[in-house]
């Protein structure tokens, strides 16, 4: 009996460390002030961020979503700005991040670094933004994701092969 005790204290600080890593490596919610008034949950997946224009600013958002740099978390949910006119270059750069929902807001234009430096990225959701265009700029950064959703907005044509640059691609929803 003895002997087990020793063999378990001699083992014990390579698995403290080992529960360190693995708890810095999850995601969790940032503390409110940081998001505020954004909401975050802790679920089975990890840290669910959602902030939505009734409550703040697009302007307030971006300042918010800027403080998140080098945060891992599994969704990111913004919704409902309707002064959203623009995604600028590297809004979301320095996220690790698995899901990305950007929806109802008003047709916010897009350039080719506007996704730049996100990283784990998997799920893209831009539906509901009004968009007459398949904003294609911004596939070079995203095309890594397997799940892409673009629907409710207001396509009339897609250009040919414009989702070749997804070359993980296994959904694609454009109702």
């Amino acid at each position: 009996m003895l002997a087990d005790t020793k063999m378990w204290l001699q083992f014990l600080p390579s698995l403290l460390l080992l529960l360190t890593a693995a708890a810095q490596a999850a995601s969790f919610c940032p503390e409110d002030h940081v998001i505020s008034p954004c909401t975050c949950l802790n679920d089975h997946d990890g840290a669910s961020v959602s902030c939505f224009g009734s409550y703040m600013s697009a302007a307030e958002m971006t300042a918010i979503v800027g403080r998140l740099q080098n945060t891992t978390m599994s969704r990111l949910h913004i919704g409902g700005f309707g002064d959203l006119t623009e995604i600028p270059a590297g809004m979301f750069s320095g996220l690790k991040i698995v899901s990305l929902r950007v929806s109802d807001s008003s047709r916010p234009t897009m350039n080719e670094q506007s996704f730049a430096g996100i990283r784990g990225l998997t799920e893209l959701i831009m539906s509901g933004l009004q968009m007459t265009e398949v904003p294609s700029v911004i596939f070079p950064s995203v095309s890594h994701v397997e799940y892409l959703h673009l629907s409710y907005n207001r396509f009339t044509t897609l250009p040919d092969r414009i989702f070749s640059p997804f070359t993980r691609l296994r959904r694609l929803f454009l109702l």
